[in-house]
């Protein structure tokens, strides 16, 4: 995920969604799938990390499902009515929490490099 694609986006149509790592892998599917009953998505982003083997000779690096993601909807509205339903949302049977993107919050701040 890289989060200069969100430089360019409208704030308003923009909102964070946590706690989405229970989804596992299909997690960016499964939320375009979901909040695209709102109104159009335009893109959902998900971070997916990577976890360093501990101490094993050639060991790879495994990939986590990413507990953080970025939904980015076609108009301010989709995103009022979503945060209208509130800040914990049940989408395939994962209670997770949504919040509105803000743009003084620097990007930094939410533990990514840009």
């Amino acid at each position: 995920m890289h989060l200069t694609h969100l430089q360019s986006e409208d704030p308003k149509c923009v909102f964070i969604t946590r706690r989405i790592n229970g989804m596992g892998f299909q997690s960016k599917d499964i939320l375009h799938a979901f909040y695209g009953q709102y109104g159009k998505v335009v893109k959902v982003l998900v971070a997916h990390s990577k976890v360093k083997p501990f101490r094993r000779q050639g060991a790879q690096a495994r990939i986590r499902p990413g507990s953080l993601g970025f939904v980015v909807m076609d108009s301010p509205e989709a995103v009022e009515k979503i945060l209208a339903v509130g800040t914990n949302h049940k989408v395939a049977g994962h209670m997770i929490s949504v919040e509105p993107f803000e743009t003084e919050q620097p990007i930094k701040s939410l533990g990514f490099r840009v």
